[in-house]
């Protein structure tokens, strides 16, 4: 491994640059999904991290190892969105220029967030490329010199692999021994940081990739012994529509992982319909690749203890039924807050917030984990939120609390604990009482169970 581009120092230095910075994200587990691969599975979910996916990590540890030359001449990426609204994001915490190329067609939400992070600033703005006729590697190798500007591709860069690698180092942290640890494939960048992470910690665990069938360039590439490059794959994951593995990851993940599977357009529906149904999360396509394998069959790991990052989850619905306030339902005032404290009400009944693309007035998204922090705001005295240790279940009058203390508290002050390892009635609660659910409070370690 001495030869490779990352090593365990590399992300060991990472989650040092990203302390205090980047958010530890929660890890889940559905009884469902155990029941239907006959194994024990636990989701690392991205989507709670600073704009919305696990890009935040290396974006923002790429950057801060530049020079002070380099900051002041800014910082130049290409994405289709996600690695575009992280490097915007990094750039204002850091206070330096960004130019973002990105496809004419990228997700209009993606759009608006990345040009609402580089709002106000002059000398920062969005290029954008067709992607099946322009090349954008190209276009930003060009910009970068003509501007003086530093590029930092999306996921062919040490600095970027080691800063996604800390999202496995968390993971098996808080899940513990595992035999086998699933990643979304594109670029590879991800899968490169937490192979490396993984086999540090757990020699013989085995790291499984997953592309489309669609876009399998890493797949023809590990088959064949050198990179393969294909035309732009047309799938509806649109995050893994990349053309090669990168010049720095492919020999990483020829040596860590055990191979790389495939899925089908029709399974990732498939999968996103079972985040909707069973864990009551809307899950974009390109993040359901990982599920995707386990769950519809593609590899079978029964018996054993499986980990999936699960890096762009969407959208987060919460509904509080019957039995809320005394039997009725979540009124227009009530406060839904999220981590740290982000204001999530919507409407009565039904809540949520998009967490992976929608830009705030001030330019920030709407990611629970983030905008109250920037608002300078401190957390709401009541409201309903969760975290590891606590999950309201959708549509359902019932608090899930894994083994964990929860405060329970109405604006006057007047507070209830509760303490469960299983379901409990919201309806059993006094009737009136506000709640406050203070998930930032809750053990880091805990993994909650969703039906």
């Amino acid at each position: 491994m001495n030869d490779l581009a990352i090593a365990w120092p590399d992300i060991a230095a990472a989650q040092q640059r990203l302390a205090g910075v980047a958010h530890r994200t929660p890890v889940l587990s559905s009884r469902t999904a155990d029941e239907r691969t006959g194994a024990r599975v636990f989701f690392k979910c991205e989507n709670l991290q600073r704009m919305g996916a696990f890009k935040f990590r290396g974006a923002y540890n790429a950057l801060a190892r530049f020079t002070p030359e380099q900051r002041r001449a800014g910082v130049i990426a290409f994405s289709s969105g996600n690695h575009a609204q992280a490097i915007a994001l990094a750039a204002k915490l850091l206070d330096m220029p960004s130019v973002i190329v990105m496809p004419h067609d990228s997700p209009p939400a993606k759009l608006a967030a990345t040009r609402g992070y580089q709002a106000g600033r002059t000398d920062s703005e969005v290029v954008l490329y067709d992607r099946y006729t322009e090349d954008r590697e190209a276009i930003g190798r060009r910009l970068a010199a003509e501007r003086g500007m530093t590029l930092i591709p999306p996921y062919d860069h040490p600095d970027v692999m080691a800063g996604q690698g800390t999202a496995a180092l968390e993971l098996i942290e808080d899940a513990g021994a595992l035999d086998a640890l699933l990643v979304c494939v594109g670029g590879g960048g991800l899968i490169a940081g937490c192979a490396v992470a993984a086999k540090q910690l757990l020699p013989g665990v085995a790291v499984w990739g997953v592309e489309p069938e669609a876009g399998n360039d890493t797949q023809l590439s590990l088959q064949r012994g050198q990179i393969v490059r294909i035309d732009t794959p047309q799938t509806i994951a649109d995050g893994a529509q990349t053309q090669s593995s990168g010049q720095l990851s492919f020999p990483v993940i020829q040596a860590l992982v055990a191979g790389v599977l495939t899925v089908s357009d029709a399974q990732l529906v498939q999968t996103m319909r079972f985040f909707a149904s069973r864990m009551k999360l809307v899950v974009e396509p390109t993040g359901c690749l990982a599920a995707a394998a386990l769950l519809e069959g593609a590899i079978d790991l029964r018996g054993q203890r499986v980990e999936g990052v699960e890096p762009r989850l969407l959208l987060q619905r919460v509904q509080l039924g019957e039995g809320a306030h005394g039997g009725g339902q979540l009124a227009l005032e009530d406060v839904l807050v999220g981590p740290e404290g982000l204001d999530l009400g919507q409407e009565a009944g039904a809540v949520g917030a998009q967490v992976g693309g929608v830009a705030e007035p001030d330019g920030l998204q709407s990611n629970p984990l983030e905008a109250a922090a920037h608002r300078g705001e401190a957390p709401p005295r009541e409201g309903v939120g969760r975290r590891q240790g606590v999950e309201l279940l959708h549509g359902a009058p019932y608090l899930y609390s894994t083994a964990t203390t929860t405060t329970v508290r109405r604006p006057r002050g007047v507070s209830t604990t509760i303490s469960s390892s299983t379901e409990r009635p919201i309806s059993a609660l006094p009737s009136g009482l506000e709640k406050e659910i203070r998930p930032w409070a809750t053990s880091a370690s805990s993994t909650p169970t969703m039906r």
